[in-house]
């Protein structure tokens, strides 16, 4: 193992913590047998699927992607 002053130790700290909050957070995967929309969430310079609750109100022209994942689906 490498023997690193302890000035070079807290650097790095440092950088990781500048690093870890760039990092988007753990999202649990979308379960597609239960979630019929989800709407995409960004975070830094990624982002994750956030599952939303699709109620009998909701109107299909207000939902995005749905035409194109028909076209998948096919």
């Amino acid at each position: 193992m490498m023997n690193l002053k302890p000035e070079v130790i807290a650097q790095l700290e440092r950088v990781l913590s500048s690093v870890e909050m760039l990092l988007p957070c753990a999202a649990e995967p979308v379960n597609w047998d239960t979630c019929y929309a989800a709407n995409w969430r960004r975070h830094s310079f990624s982002g994750y699927l956030e599952p939303v609750k699709v109620t009998d109100t909701t109107r299909l022209d207000e939902l995005l992607g749905v035409d194109d994942q028909n076209r998948y689906d096919q």
